[in-house]
């Protein structure tokens, strides 16, 4: 039938494990089927995890830098800012480089695919979540500090 999806497991999933506990703590083990992926799946895989470390080891760089700036803030006071914005691109790129190991776990380990694809998956999610919150709070910090700019333009 069109539409309803299929009842099967997908291929190479072992389903005589029993079925996963809601109340289970994720990633354990007795949760997940047994499946283990192909060559062509690992290799989309340890593409992402590349991809995933480098953004983070550019992050976390590049934050670095941000930091040696913001402590030259004894130079002039807007220096400062590079400091917060530094440490959020650190933690930022931390966040990917954790993500970017745990997928990496996925192609270079066999047995356990999935639970290490659904740990991966956490990680990833959460430095989604990290980027975007320092994001939005850096978005209100530059916000603000410009506020304040045109504040102390206007006063006498």
């Amino acid at each position: 039938m069109v539409g309803r999806p299929s009842q099967e497991p997908p291929p190479g999933v072992d389903r005589t494990m029993p079925a996963a506990n809601p109340f289970a703590t994720p990633g354990a083990r007795s949760g997940y089927g047994r499946y283990e992926f192909n060559d062509f799946e690992n290799d989309i895989i340890k593409r992402t995890a590349k991809r995933a470390l480098v953004w983070g080891i550019i992050a976390m760089a590049l934050g670095g830098i941000n930091v040696i700036a913001g402590c030259l803030a004894f130079m002039h006071p807007v220096l400062l800012a590079n400091l917060c914005s530094g440490v959020a691109s650190m933690v930022v790129g931390a966040s990917f480089v954790r993500a970017g190991r745990s997928l990496t776990n996925v192609v270079t380990t066999q047995g356990e695919d999935l639970r290490h694809m659904m740990e991966a998956l956490d990680k990833v999610g959460s430095a989604l979540v990290v980027q975007m919150v320092t994001t939005v709070i850096g978005f209100l910090l530059a916000a603000a500090a410009v506020t304040v700019a045109v504040m102390h333009v206007r006063l006498p």
